[in-house]
């Protein structure tokens, strides 16, 4: 599973500038992040450019991919706000046992991985998988989200993201 992982980071990290307009390559990084987690239902990238924010969102059950512009859809969860101010990542095994931020106990969602995604020296957006299931994530797959976030930012720049 690891060896298939860095495969699909390599293919990624290559065939992503076969893509020429912005929102296929978000779409190819979105769906190979599916597929390397296969496990989980849902991955979500926030861009946090301050004069158009926008949600992207990828589900391998529904075969779902949108793009959100809402300012209410685009609020943030506080898992989210720490990774953007504290620029670091983030792995919460049960969020119904977190002790540091409140739960919403109505969500569907018991665990999670965020990475922050980095242009120059600042916050550019937010990368998170989440899982219906507690306790799905180990360090190892922070780690990958870790690289695919590096891939995102160097896209953004590309794109004057900024």
């Amino acid at each position: 599973e690891k060896l298939e992982k860095f495969r699909k980071l390599m293919e990624l990290s290559e065939n992503i500038k076969n893509f020429s307009v912005f929102s296929e390559k978000m779409r190819f990084v979105l769906r190979n992040i599916i597929y390397m987690f296969h496990r989980e239902r849902t991955a979500c990238l926030y861009l946090l450019k301050q004069d158009m924010p926008v949600k992207v969102v990828a589900d391998k059950e529904d075969d779902f991919f949108a793009c959100e512009k809402d300012p209410e859809a685009l609020a943030l969860k506080q898992f989210d706000e720490w990774v953007a101010e504290n620029r670091q990542s983030i792995i919460i095994a049960d969020i119904n046992k977190e002790v540091r931020f409140v739960s919403d106990k109505t969500e569907t969602v018991r665990s999670l991985i965020s990475v922050p995604v980095m242009i120059n020296d600042g916050v550019a957006g937010i990368l998170k998988i989440t899982s219906e299931e507690p306790g799905v994530f180990s360090r190892e797959d922070l780690r990958f989200l870790d690289i695919v976030s590096g891939i995102i930012g160097k896209v953004l720049a590309e794109e004057a993201y900024v």
